[in-house]
């Protein structure tokens, strides 16, 4: 993101888009301002006076601008004008006693609604744009038995200092998608959350440091075909899933050229399907194009039949390949216990010199020569193919073409399946 002077730089600045002017808010909390950027990356407009207590951002429906700021332990949203012009504070209506200690430090306006988040108690309040209360979600419902399965996975005892940082935890990247399903990440558990308007809860994510699996999550984003982008600090990459979860590539890496990151948080993504990430390192916005692969319609079947298919088919082989091997060393028990033992044999002087070694004083030197191991091949599967570029030129796609590829691969799906 620039303006003629060059880039804009910014610290972990919060990110919203305007989908109806295709215009992108960026809240640099470090200036107390905030400035609007085209859709080509360009400033158009900058304001911010008056808001130095300013948390998050989001845009309504007709360009209106929603600001969340928070003081000691209060909270309050602001409306303002596409200009930044004040309108009205926002007064919560209608809220139930669960929520009366409820502080707000995030906020999202999807569906003429807003979502106000409380990251350190894992609630969430929805309300309309007037205030009023229309639902309310205890976050601690899903994430609770989380906790107690990864004590349970780690055998951390109740004393153990680990457990209570693991209890200790917060959401800190959220977001919506169009069909009102909530998305958040939980960085003390390695996972992103999905919790859909039924209370059903799906998790995905591994801890590791190899593509794919999670260090720090932070931001998480869907665009319009129900791909989840979700941040990672520690490893300075985004990472790409498909609406199934699968894992379909990342971008970013840490450096700094262009096409890289540092310490990644924010996202947010257009109508063309440009990526905004807020970073750190006062490197500003870095804008992205993802290019999805085509599938091919004479493959046959639609997406999560594939997805389905593939799946079944690597645990069938993963379960063959399993009893191939059992039976392969229970026959090698068995010729081993059958196989008739040797007398031994006598060596001779010289044969017993040699297995023991020089003699003491001498210059000789034994060279042992080990076998070299053998080299295991692999056959690594294609990813899909990243167009990263600076946002000086990301035309609008208006293609109607799928907007992904599950690439089949022979190869199984985890390490240990493939050793």
């Amino acid at each position: 993101m620039h303006n003629f002077s060059g880039p804009v730089r910014s610290q972990w600045a919060k990110l919203a888009v305007d989908l109806e002017h295709n215009e992108i808010y960026a809240l640099n909390q470090r200036a107390n301002d905030i400035r609007i950027f085209n859709e080509h990356g360009m400033e158009t407009f900058v304001f911010g006076d008056g808001y130095a207590n300013a948390a998050d951002i989001t845009i309504g429906h007709d360009g209106d601008i929603w600001i969340l700021t928070t003081g000691y332990r209060s909270a309050a949203v602001h409306l303002l004008t596409y200009r930044g012009e004040h309108v009205a504070e926002l007064e919560l209506k209608n809220i139930p006693a669960k929520f009366s200690e409820f502080i707000a430090d995030r906020l999202v306006y999807k569906n003429h609604s807003l979502y106000l988040v409380d990251s350190d108690a894992l609630l969430v309040i929805v309300v309309d744009e007037r205030g009023y209360f229309k639902a309310g979600h205890d976050l601690n419902t899903p994430v609770k038995p989380q906790i107690t399965r990864e004590n349970r996975k780690r055998k951390i005892e109740s004393t153990d200092w680990k457990k209570k940082q693991l209890e200790t935890i917060e959401l800190n990247g959220f977001s919506v998608d169009n069909d009102g399903n909530m998305y958040f990440t939980v960085p003390v558990l390695f996972s992103a959350f999905r919790l859909s308007p039924e209370g059903h809860v799906s998790r995905f994510g591994r801890p590791g440091s190899a593509p794919g699996k999670f260090g720090v999550v932070a931001g998480i984003a869907v665009d319009g075909k129900g791909n989840v982008y979700v941040a990672d600090r520690l490893r300075s990459v985004v990472l790409v899933f498909d609406r199934y979860f699968m894992f379909q590539g990342e971008f970013g890496y840490r450096g700094d050229r262009p096409a890289n990151l540092i310490v990644p948080d924010d996202l947010a993504i257009d109508n063309n399907g440009n990526v905004y990430v807020g970073q750190a390192a006062n490197r500003g916005v870095s804008v992205f194009r993802v290019d999805h692969q085509v599938v091919d319609p004479a493959q046959g079947g639609d997406d999560a039949s594939r997805v389905k298919k593939k799946t079944r088919k690597s645990r069938a082989e993963r379960r063959a390949r399993t009893s191939r091997t059992a039976k392969k060393s229970r026959s090698s028990r068995t010729r081993k216990k059958a196989r008739p033992e040797r007398a031994p044999e006598m060596s001779s002087p010289a044969e017993v010199r040699r297995k023991a070694g020089p003699a003491q004083g001498s210059d000789t030197t034994a060279t042992i020569r080990e076998k070299p191991e053998r080299a295991i091949q692999k056959t690594v599967s294609e990813p899909l193919e990243f167009v990263v570029d600076d946002g000086a030129d990301m035309p609008s796609s208006d293609s109607d073409e799928p907007d992904w590829t599950l690439i089949e691969s022979d190869e199984p799906e985890d390490a240990e399946a493939a050793e």
